[in-house]
């Protein structure tokens, strides 16, 4: 029997890493909720927040449709662009990376392993927390909800991904927080990682029969190196 080199392992594991953002990489969810704080003042309207995060992944006017049940569509728009200002103005300070995180993507780049990024987030605020987070210029191809019809869950994203990337969904691994993500990449055939850091917990993550689900930067970091 021929014992695969380590290389050659991680091959085996995956040829290519597709990582979410929000919740996965960088914890957005207090800049999250205190922009949608500030676009519910600015509207005038009363809103419910307290279970808020578990829309996060989604399109941003599903975060609005769950704190204010019955809104109507002007009101959400008029949200969602209140928040989008105040988010451009005070995101990246409310934000930080998980811890390492930034050191885990700089071995895996070392080593070239291709990853890839598959968000809900709008390039005019992912690319400046991918600057300032250190994470900027690691991701290959980098897939948001302005490149695709349909968003998470999903699968057109991730087969976007694997598009520009040239590879089958069977040989990605979907790495993300919560059952939107994983539910894409089992729809999609990818193999899922959950992390239990982010906005989904553990229950709701292995509702959806992930490949691996992981605690810590460590676990994972463990994970892919096989």
């Amino acid at each position: 029997m021929t014992i695969p080199s380590p290389d050659e392992h991680r091959r085996s594991v995956s040829r290519l890493l597709i990582w979410d953002f929000d919740g996965t990489l960088v914890d957005t969810n207090a800049a999250i909720l205190e922009s949608a704080r500030a676009a519910l003042e600015v509207a005038g309207v009363d809103g419910d927040l307290s279970s808020a995060d578990s829309t996060i992944g989604l399109p941003l006017d599903e975060l609005f449709r769950h704190a204010v049940p019955g809104v109507e569509d002007p009101t959400v728009a008029a949200l969602v662009s209140a928040y989008r200002a105040d988010f451009d103005l005070h995101g990246v300070g409310r934000s930080r990376p998980f811890g390492g995180i930034g050191a885990l993507i700089v071995d895996l780049v070392a080593d070239d392993v291709p990853l890839a990024l598959a968000t809900s987030r709008r390039p005019r605020s992912l690319h400046p927390l991918m600057e300032a987070h250190g994470l900027r210029g690691h991701f290959d191809p980098v897939v948001t909800d302005e490149d695709v019809g349909q968003p998470k869950p999903h699968p057109e994203m991730l087969f976007e991904v694997c598009r520009r990337a040239g590879v089958r969904p069977a040989e990605t691994m979907m790495i993300g927080d919560t059952s939107f993500d994983m539910e894409m990449g089992a729809r999609a055939g990818a193999r899922t990682c959950a992390v239990t850091w982010g906005n989904h917990d553990r229950t709701r993550l292995e509702a959806f029969g992930v490949d691996h689900l992981v605690d810590s930067v460590d676990e994972l970091r463990s994970l892919l190196a096989g």
